[in-house]
């Protein structure tokens, strides 16, 4: 359980699958699919496939997870937190966004009916319900949401604590979304601060803050700095997460978004290219990552006059 832990916080990701994988399956060899041992592991182990693009693997087991809290506690345990919050993130991952909503919201229910609104529990639940109104075009909510979710885990964890880097993430984000350029670089740069100073890399929240302050930086027309911090993340994702995972493919959006705006077309292209061969696999070609790309496509070949590529 110990090096398990560790090697999540720390994002070694691989080290915590290995571990994971072996400790589900010694659990099994002494214990039935059901017994209540084998909730966590298998929690656990839908974690960390979610966060290295495995959704089918990840889903599998968050269900496997949810039908043992299910016959050992029943639907509105508290103990069956973690079972919701897995399967949530995981259909938020794969941008089945109202989904992942749904389960993120039985969560904010059950602690409200415990009473626990003032609780570490309460903000993360109420930024991972949040982080659906941001991808659901609600940036105003969003930001409400994720402004209360900060204040109210800076006051159980402290503002320089590791967990604070995912709250100033997401800021980041509601903030650009929001053209709030100065707030979301704030954050974006704490949230860097903070990972760096707790985790090494390759790591998930360095990756995704550096992208981030890449991002503001292209708002800011500063491109090849923005470029620099694009491309830094994607060496990043693609040594944590792989090559051909969706983090790389919406690396390669955000470069060709880039080149767009320099109106180096044909460069643009090219990534928008390297990302939708990645997105065409099963696994994310009905994702929402997936328009997105098509849609910068289309905006070159609009621009390059080719009407019927850009059509298709």
């Amino acid at each position: 359980v110990l090096f398990r832990s560790i090697y999540i916080e720390r994002g070694q990701i691989d080290k915590a699958l290995e571990y994971h994988q072996k400790s589900v399956n010694m659990f099994l060899g002494s214990f039935e699919p059901d017994d209540i041992n084998l909730l966590n592991p298998y929690v656990h182990l839908s974690v960390v496939n979610r966060i290295l693009g495995n959704y089918e693997i990840a889903l599998k087991y968050a269900k496997r997870a949810l039908n043992t809290g299910l016959t050992n506690y029943g639907a509105d345990s508290l103990d069956m937190l973690d079972c919701y919050n897995s399967l949530g993130l995981i259909y938020h991952s794969q941008g089945r966004y109202l989904l992942g909503f749904q389960y993120h919201l039985k969560q904010l229910d059950m602690l409200k009916d415990a009473n626990l609104t003032n609780h570490p529990d309460w903000a993360y639940t109420e930024a991972c319900i949040c982080m659906s109104y941001l991808e659901l075009g609600q940036y105003e909510g969003a930001l409400r949401g994720f402004k209360s979710a900060y204040e109210l885990a800076e006051k159980f964890l402290g503002e320089s604590h590791y967990k604070m880097s995912f709250y100033n993430l997401n800021l980041g984000h509601a903030y650009l979304k929001l053209n709030e350029l100065e707030k979301a670089e704030e954050h974006y740069k704490r949230a860097l601060d903070l990972s760096r100073k707790f985790f090494e890399e390759p790591n998930i929240y360095i990756a995704d803050s550096i992208e981030g302050l890449g991002k503001v930086f292209q708002k800011q027309q500063k491109y090849d700095e923005a470029m620099d911090y694009c491309l830094y993340a994607l060496d990043m994702r693609a040594k944590q997460q792989g090559k051909k995972s969706l983090a790389v493919a919406m690396s390669y959006n955000s470069i060709g978004d880039i080149f767009t705006d320099q109106k180096s077309y044909e460069k643009a292209l090219k990534n928008y290219e390297l990302a939708d061969e990645i997105l065409r696999d099963e696994t994310y070609i009905d994702h929402p990552t997936r328009g997105r790309t098509l849609l910068g496509m289309g905006e070159i070949y609009l621009k390059q006059g080719k009407t019927k590529d850009a059509l298709n």
